[in-house]
């Protein structure tokens, strides 16, 4: 039996422990701006993030990581990180280039199923 509430459920908890900062072990600064999350849904919403981190050196692990991201916009990035913690895409006029050109990059393969068709 599979309980598809359960995956918005979790989803929705880790978002509120990013909000108030709980039990996040990774900053990623952006043009100056810091944004906290957790390894596991970095990782296990991007291949690109899975490469950085997993190079990590044993011991380590346990340490909080600071990465310094140059490839993205602040805005574009925190429109990414949302995504990755809450399955919902806030795409606008003036974002979508940039979002949907970093999600190819950074997320998974376009979500392992296909790109969704934007234009």
């Amino acid at each position: 039996m599979e309980i598809a509430s359960h995956y918005r459920q979790l989803l929705r908890e880790l978002n509120e422990q990013r909000q108030h900062g709980i039990l996040c072990d990774v900053c990623v600064i952006v043009e100056g701006k810091i944004f906290k999350a957790h390894k596991n849904v970095l990782l296990g919403s991007s291949r690109y993030f899975k490469t950085l981190y997993c190079q990590v050196k044993k011991g380590s692990e346990q340490q909080a990581t600071i990465t310094h991201l140059d490839i993205v916009t602040a805005q574009g990035f925190k429109t990414i990180l949302d995504f990755m913690y809450s399955a919902h895409l806030a795409l606008t006029s003036k974002n979508v280039i940039e979002v949907m050109i970093k999600l190819y990059v950074c997320v998974r393969e376009c979500w392992d199923g296909g790109c969704p068709k934007v234009f």
